[in-house]
């Protein structure tokens, strides 16, 4: 038994005490608040909206456990374990929701759920409003809610924790707990609408009506039922009624979730009533709520095919455990599971993967939608680079050492000189700044970043080379018509051409210039042997004095 300060009148010499009898009426004005989300309203000594969906394939199912320990019989002990039943093979969780209440001086409460896959989630509870106690003597009476959306996993086991209990005018005692799944099942034609409103409403033997509002019904309903929580009821033949409907009992066992079918929703209808009439008894009235389903109001199309659209890609580079793979998704509803094989990954990209074929399976929220795709990363060919240099395998200094890219599969150079970067243009002519050995090295990069190198060295010739003929045949035949000096690595060169007798016949101060036979009075010199003599000077700033003869020979 307990101890309640409403004595009802068991022993006929007892002292009958009754609270004024009264019907209360609450209902907030909720137009123009957002009908599909939570809005945790003030809800002490009233019920105000709390959450509206309207939707295809909505439904929804409820679990509730008793947990108090300060009546009798009391609650299961903490952690209390439940079952959830009843979500179809194909379902997206829309919302979840937490209720308790307690009467004490209304202590935060953390609820502390695992699931069916073995995840536990921590959930601090909203107060949702405040009352008077209900006749134990606490210091009054607390109703609580959370979103626990996110731990729903399916059907199966869920544990609960986290409720305080504790005696009659002891520490904060939880009456009990209820979980309420809001899902969506996509291969329904019909069309779900639930509208939720809670709060606290404390009663002292007596009646009160909440009345939900502003309730929009689009055509007449099918499947329709209405639902709520109330508190301490303690088996003394209260009578509840919902949504309009004929006052009905029910076996009220302290914590009471109610469920049922109840009269069809129409157009003509925008409000519901709740009424919980207990003369004698104190309780906490906290939650109301209706859901119907409708199949004219919006067209519903199934689902009709159970495989998502699932495109893997796959790239590679030139080096080991360095490939990428991602996998798009279309069709169901996110989020999306990933499963790579092999492997195991688990999210939708991937990188840092070995060369092979790997096959991606995705499922989507509902648990039921499945497509797979295979991608195969193959190693990124490497580039081959080469190149040929001109002139080689010597150069001259002065001059210019040019470089032509013939590499295969390149998108990217880099020219190196003994060993420093000088540009990154496909060819490339290089200016010889000494004598001194030339090794060349390209760099080449492809699309995917891998890498080759060429390299080939030339010699510079630095030392004066000078070449003298001793025949030329200026008959203006286009063969061997001048004569000519030919040289590597000079500076300066001066060149003196005399006759026999000792005679100057021509010369030339120049590196470019040569004789044409002609005397530098512009006349033909007469066939014979001449005498030359060549004064330059090399690259090392020497004098090289050199003297010979030519043989002039002009007849056709």
């Amino acid at each position: 038994m307990r101890i309640r300060f409403l004595v009802i009148g068991l022993l006929a010499s007892a002292t009958v005490v009754f609270a004024q009898s009264s019907t209360t009426i609450r209902g907030a004005n909720v137009g123009g608040a957002c009908m599909n989300c939570v809005q945790p309203l003030d809800g002490s000594t009233t019920l105000g909206f709390t959450y509206k969906k309207d939707t295809c394939g909505l439904s929804y199912l409820t679990v509730s456990q008793k947990v108090g320990q300060r009546f009798t019989p009391a609650g299961v002990p903490q952690p209390a374990t439940v079952s959830v039943s009843g979500l179809p093979a194909c379902y997206y969780i829309e919302k979840a929701f937490l209720w308790c209440d307690a009467s004490g001086s209304g202590t935060p409460i953390t609820a502390t759920i695992t699931n069916p896959a073995s995840v536990t989630q921590n959930f601090p509870m909203t107060n949702i409003g405040t009352d008077i106690d209900k006749c134990w003597g606490f210091p009054g009476t607390t109703s609580y809610r959370a979103d626990v959306t996110s731990i729903i996993s399916g059907n199966g086991n869920y544990v609960f924790s986290g409720f305080p209990v504790g005696p009659a005018g002891g520490q904060d005692d939880v009456d009990g707990f209820a979980m309420m799944i809001i899902y969506r099942d996509p291969t329904a034609t019909w069309e779900g609408h639930i509208n939720i409103w809670d709060g606290c409403v404390v009663i002292i033997g007596s009646t009160t009506t909440q009345v939900m509002i502003n309730q929009t019904v689009c055509a007449n309903s099918s499947n329709q039922t209405a639902f709520m929580l109330v508190a301490d009821l303690q088996g003394l033949g209260s009578t509840i009624s919902m949504n309009n409907s004929a006052p009905f009992t029910i076996v009220e066992d302290w914590w009471n979730y109610v469920d049922q079918p109840t009269a069809q929703f129409t157009p003509a209808q925008s409000s519901s009533s709740f009424n919980v009439s207990s003369v004698g008894d104190c309780y906490n009235f906290m939650m109301m709520g209706t859901y119907y389903q409708t199949g004219t109001c919006n067209v519903c199309t199934p689902a009709l095919s159970t495989t998502l659209n699932v495109d893997a890609t796959g790239s590679g580079t030139c080096f080991p455990n360095e490939g990428s793979l991602s996998a798009s998704v279309s069709g169901g509803q996110g989020p999306y599971s990933y499963q790579w094989q092999p492997g195991g990954g688990t999210t939708s990209s991937l990188t840092n993967q070995p060369y092979g074929t790997y096959t991606v399976n995705v499922v989507d929220a509902s648990g039921c939608f499945i497509g797979s795709d295979t991608v195969t990363i193959a190693q990124e060919a490497y580039p081959v680079a080469q190149f040929s240099l001109s002139p080689a395998p010597t150069a001259n200094y002065p001059g210019q050492l040019c470089m032509t890219d013939n590499t295969v599969g390149g998108t990217a150079w880099i020219w190196s000189v003994n060993g420093i970067p000088v540009d990154s243009t496909i060819d490339y002519c290089y200016t010889i700044p000494d004598t001194s050995a030339i090794c060349v090295d390209l760099i080449v990069a492809n699309a995917a970043g891998c890498l080759d190198t060429a390299t080939q060295c030339v010699t510079v010739l630095g030392e004066a080379i000078i070449s003298v003929p001793n025949v030329f045949t200026p008959n203006t035949d286009g063969n061997n018509d001048v004569f000519e000096v030919t040289w590597i690595g000079l500076t300066a060169l001066r060149c003196t051409i005399y006759d026999r007798w000792g005679v100057k016949v021509y010369a030339w101060d120049g590196l470019t210039g040569s004789w044409d036979g002609r005397t530098t009075s512009g006349k033909m010199a007469t066939d014979g042997v001449y005498y030359w003599v060549v004064e330059a000077t090399s690259i090392q700033n020497e004098a090289i004095d050199l003297h010979g003869f030519v043989h002039l020979i002009s007849a056709k």
